[in-house]
């Protein structure tokens, strides 16, 4: 709904535009709705473009560092490969320096916001937490990607049982349901804490929001593992897509086979693994298994 109508503001502006010359607000808002669109269409450097252009229109307006800013974020997280660590980086501290040209302004709740996320993705986890508390404090309402983003400091800290708290928070106040992760998050730290059943339920509850998640079999073949299930755990973990370029899940199915003495595919999935990349665990644990196989 919010996309519609900055997707109608931009036709009316364009529409203007034709017909005289658009002032300087006008301008801006134009390419403040133009590079938001953009974002969305992950057309992450026109809207960067757009958003300088828009501070080039009116200077004192603070809107074009939080949406540069956010697209620095967007670019990171989407776009840049989870193994180019110091490339996103490079994008995260690019984030921190655009929000750094308006920590000036007090009291801001969007500020801090954006600046403990920031702070979060650079694990700068004590800034963080600071910064949203913040936020919390400087808001009228409660802001639950807030809660969400603190429940997973605490859970990252081995503070579960706070973490857990906080994403109860998040949901609770998450009233279109934006964070359906908040469900799976908590289903972990509950994993963790030995409240099976409670994390089954979280499970679905996040699977109904998001059914085409490949981690919710990841996380459903944990739950079912730790409660000795490792048939069920097994096929659960065979569900996830493109399993046979997947290191880690090929870990897991190899420890369901191990744990029921099934050691000629235990060793088959470790091979698959060794296929993907060389990995001096995965060799002493295969060359073990396979010595104990031969001696048995």
């Amino acid at each position: 709904m919010a996309l519609e109508k900055f997707q109608n503001a931009k036709e009316d502006l364009d529409a203007m535009e034709t017909d005289f010359s658009l002032d300087l607000p006008n301008l801006y808002n134009k390419f403040i709705c133009e590079g938001i669109l953009a974002c969305n269409s992950q057309k992450y450097e026109h809207a960067l473009t757009l958003f300088s252009k828009a501070v080039k229109a009116l200077p004192y307006r603070i809107e074009p560092a939080f949406y540069k800013a956010l697209t620095l974020i967007c670019f990171s997280t989407k776009l840049i490969p989870k193994e180019m660590k110091e490339k996103k980086k490079e994008y995260l501290e690019s984030a921190m320096r655009t929000i750094a040209k308006i920590e000036t302004i007090e009291n801001n709740p969007s500020l801090f916001m954006i600046r403990g996320l920031l702070h979060y993705a650079l694990g700068n986890l004590d800034s963080a937490l600071k910064d949203l508390e913040q936020c919390l404090n400087e808001s009228t309402k409660p802001n639950p990607m807030v809660f969400y983003l603190i429940g997973l400091i605490f859970a990252e800290t081995g503070k579960y049982s706070d973490a857990i708290g906080e994403f109860k928070r998040a949901i609770e106040n998450d009233e279109k349901n934006t964070i359906p992760e908040a469900y799976l998050s908590r289903a972990k730290c509950m994993l963790l804490t030995d409240e099976i059943n409670n994390a089954f339920i979280d499970l679905q509850s996040f699977m109904s929001h998001k059914p085409s998640s490949t981690e919710i079999h990841v996380w459903v073949g944990h739950l079912l593992f730790s409660i000795r299930s490792y048939e069920d755990a097994n096929k659960a973990y065979s569900n996830v897509t493109n399993i046979s370029k997947n290191f880690d899940v090929l870990f897991y199915k190899a420890k369901c086979y191990l744990v029921v003495k099934d050691v000629l595919n235990a060793l088959n999935y470790l091979k698959m693994m060794l296929d993907i990349k060389p990995d001096p665990k995965t060799t002493f644990d295969y060359e073990i298994i396979e010595c104990l196989r031969e001696c048995s």
